[in-house]
């Protein structure tokens, strides 16, 4: 799963995207909408000249709402080709700041087309051990109309005991944000959106999260807030196929919660990665640690893997004795991995 944006837009500056999916009905479907001006990319999709239609081969043509394909064309990547009698030749531009030429794509500001100016979700599969990969914007039908972004939470997703696969999400709307879930039961070929986590009186935004399986289908979520607590909510499963929430938990245990964390499952334990404090650097996120809960969620140790800076882990099993967690020490610019005998955390 990945988050794509519009030149100079991200995901946490929802202020910078408009509501909305950037599809509109044409020839009969749901297409994406295209326009050759940076400044209509900022105005509703219904009214734009172009739009992406059915691939063949590898491409997609770029046809015209009043009917008829143009001479432009897109692979899966949304890079920009003009067709020729000899096949297709890719358009360039230069690079930001740079002579460098790069190939143009709807997603850049000085592209010959653009999409509208909000957040989408790319959906990439590989079936044969990441040499080739199949790709597919997904965000066109999962995304509400009052949303600016749908954002895939950095991390990891699950695969369920029965075979589900599980990716935790959250909806921007500029106001708020809040986590909910993507699944799919046939290997991501389709996929389903669940009903948003609840806000509270306390908790008043969510957003990164991730998911551990518990008994009977049952996932815990541990969700970035502005508390400094571990938070979680269980989403059960329900009668439709999805999930039902029940009401957050603020916990006792202190932590720098607001950035993204990790957690699994370790036999019977709950593992949780997060900064423990604040300090000068890095906003804050400082002394990463993991926090080993039993499954009623009693705390029983604190490992610290990091004293320095710890932002966005992502815990794993690496073998029957080892836990690893990856994590990125911002102000050093820098992917650390650090492993942990288990022997240590039980």
């Amino acid at each position: 799963m990945v988050d794509m944006f519009p030149t100079g837009r991200a995901p946490g500056i929802a202020s910078e995207q408009l509501a909305g999916a950037g599809f509109a009905e044409a020839d009969g479907k749901q297409r994406l909408m295209l326009t050759d001006s940076w400044t209509q990319a900022f105005e509703p999709p219904e009214d734009y000249a172009y739009y992406a239609g059915d691939p063949s081969d590898g491409f997609a043509p770029v046809c015209r709402r009043g009917g008829g394909r143009t001479d432009w064309a897109l692979d899966q990547y949304f890079n920009i080709y003009r067709k020729t009698k000899t096949g297709f030749e890719p358009l360039t531009q230069k690079r930001v700041d740079s002579d460098d030429m790069v190939q143009q794509n709807v997603f850049y500001r000085d592209s010959a087309l653009h999409v509208y100016n909000t957040g989408y979700v790319l959906h990439l599969v590989s079936a044969d051990r990441a040499r080739t990969w199949r790709a597919e914007l997904i965000s066109g039908a999962l995304k509400r109309p009052v949303e600016r972004g749908l954002v895939v939470s950095p991390g990891r997703g699950l695969r369920m005991a029965g075979g589900r696969l599980v990716f935790p999400f959250y909806g921007s709307t500029g106001d708020t944000a809040r986590v909910c879930l993507l699944w799919s039961d046939d290997d991501g070929d389709t996929w389903r959106r669940s009903a948003d986590m609840p806000l509270t009186k306390d908790i008043r935004w969510h957003s990164e999260s991730e998911a551990v399986e518990l008994e009977g289908g049952r996932l815990r979520m541990f969700f970035r807030n502005s508390l400094q607590r571990i938070c979680w909510a269980d989403a059960l499963p329900a009668a439709d196929g999805g999930y039902e929430w029940r009401e957050s938990v603020v916990s006792a245990v202190a932590v720098h919660s607001d950035c993204n964390l990790s957690a699994i499952g370790l036999d019977d334990r709950i593992l949780v990665a997060y900064a423990e404090g604040e300090g000068p650097t890095n906003s804050g996120r400082l002394r990463g640690t993991i926090y080993v809960f039993d499954r009623d969620m009693r705390l029983e140790k604190r490992v610290c893997v990091e004293p320095g800076s710890f932002s966005y882990p992502s815990l794993c099993r690496v073998n029957a004795d080892t836990v690893g967690v990856l994590f990125d020490t911002c102000d050093e610019g820098r992917e650390t991995l650090v492993t942990v005998p288990v022997s240590a955390l039980v």
